[in-house]
């Protein structure tokens, strides 16, 4: 069995080079472990814009969802923070959490998660 999740992104521009810094959701599809893991390592350099002005600016942020649930992973110049376990992930831990392989539990640095 595939283990497969769908995506969306959050300022991160359509070909995965830049943080745009949009606010803009963006439907990315469905993705299987492999390739999340190999868009994760390529995304997680990115780091957000800084605004010229007050405008908002939107952090390099993933969002899938799948069997296991919603995962919210932000982008931090070499680092992937994930909401859901209140620390820093590795590209396998995340795409784990995603598919279901790992709980939030078994990543989070507090063990009472």
């Amino acid at each position: 069995m595939t283990e497969r999740v769908s995506l969306r992104t959050q300022g991160i521009s359509a070909d995965w080079s830049r943080a745009d810094g949009s606010e803009a959701v963006v439907d990315r599809g469905c993705l299987d472990r492999a390739d999340l893991i190999a868009l994760l390592e390529q995304a997680r350099f990115l780091e957000a814009p800084t605004a010229p002005s007050d405008d908002p600016v939107w952090s390099p942020h993933v969002m899938t969802q799948g069997a296991s649930g919603r995962f919210g992973f932000v982008m931090e110049g070499g680092t992937i923070y994930c909401h859901e376990t209140i620390c820093t992930v590795t590209p396998d831990e995340a795409a784990d959490l995603a598919t279901g392989r790992r709980t939030v539990g078994d990543v989070a640095e507090d063990p009472g998660m």
